[in-house]
């Protein structure tokens, strides 16, 4: 996958988050993985009760 515009080579400046970035990612990440966890559970609910009316 060669990109024409990137051929020059280039040295990127390593990134640097601030503390409140990396705060608000963190949040972020929590809600995510709350939010997996909660739906996963509902998935659950159903499978059992599609088994239970089989």
């Amino acid at each position: 996958m060669n990109n024409p515009s990137n051929e020059k080579h280039h040295t990127t400046p390593p990134l640097e988050l601030s503390d409140e970035c990396v705060s608000n990612f963190s949040e972020l990440i929590k809600a995510l993985a709350a939010y997996k966890e909660i739906n996963a559970k509902k998935k659950g609910e159903d499978t059992e009760q599609g088994s239970d009316n089989g």
